[in-house]
């Protein structure tokens, strides 16, 4: 709250929005929420004075009541309890991170055979989009493309829209159960806290940590496992193959913190890298 009277309370900035679109200047006012959820309620909560348009939530099957940040650093709030309350405030919603950061797409095997199960030809994209695209107050989602496949996938996933039924809401609920209790880190992979100023690769690191828990390499067994040593050798020589540069590394890491306020996910970063850092290390 000190952050948002500072940057566009006390200063008028926010008053000064609103005179731009009243002249025409801006046609629709709206604002992206990220993290703390004190300033979402109170921007709603004024919304008879600011009249916003939209308002931009991450909002996929997982977050809807997974969001909570156990590793980040500041009080997060579930997709269901956003998206409810601009519902009933009249606020349209614009969507991002509906595949979570792609995460989706490389969904435990287990889990998307699940999905398969049901609709064989529908990849897990598929689902999440029209998972999204099933509520009312929608105004758009996006999406990340990168491939003319992913376009055309997606314009035929909302050309039209076929909603989830009841039963196909209930699995991916449970999928998303299922999701949350895999210790990933919640990392979509955005970016935002790059360039690290030593040199990690931060999103590639956790990408590649999440791809691990999801192909189950991790997390590892006890020591005295028998197969401890493999499991911890086919982590490192993973790591080395997604990341050649070593000097990109978790272990460059100088818990600096300069990337804490750069995420939108609020993953203590720092925190995060010293996992992997152990995981590398002689125990």
């Amino acid at each position: 709250m000190d952050t948002l009277n500072k940057r566009f309370i006390d200063n008028h900035l926010l008053e000064f929005l609103l005179k731009e679109r009243e002249a025409g200047r801006i046609r629709h006012l709206g604002f992206s929420y990220h993290g703390d959820v004190r300033p979402f309620d109170w921007l709603l909560d004024h919304q008879d004075e600011y009249h916003f348009d939209f308002v931009q939530i991450q909002m996929n099957f997982l977050d809807w009541r997974h969001a909570s940040m156990g590793n980040g650093w500041r009080k997060d709030a579930d997709a269901e309890y956003l998206y409810n309350k601009c519902e009933k405030t009249g606020v349209q919603c614009v969507v991002m991170e509906p595949l979570r950061g792609g995460a989706f797409g490389k969904m435990a095997k287990e889990l998307a055979n699940q999905l398969k199960a049901v609709r064989p030809d529908d990849s897990t994209a598929r689902w999440a989009f029209r998972w999204v695209g099933s509520h009312p107050n929608i105004l758009t989602t996006l999406s990340g493309m990168n491939k003319m496949e992913h376009m055309r996938e997606n314009v035929a996933t909302f050309s039209p829209l076929e909603n989830c039924t009841e039963a196909e809401n209930t699995l991916l609920a449970e999928i998303a159960d299922q999701m949350a209790g895999f210790p990933t880190i919640p990392c979509t992979t955005c970016a935002y806290c790059m360039p690290c100023p030593y040199g990690v690769d931060i999103p590639g690191n956790f990408a590649y940590y999440n791809e691990a828990v999801n192909t189950h390499i991790l997390p590892l067994p006890e020591k005295g496992s028998a197969n401890y040593a493999e499991k911890k050798q086919q982590f490192a020589d993973g790591l080395r193959k997604a990341l050649p540069n070593v000097e990109s590394w978790a272990r460059s890491c100088a818990d600096c913190e300069e990337c804490l306020a750069k995420c939108p996910q609020q993953i203590r970063i720092p925190n995060q890298m010293a996992r992997i850092i152990e995981l590398l290390m002689n125990r």
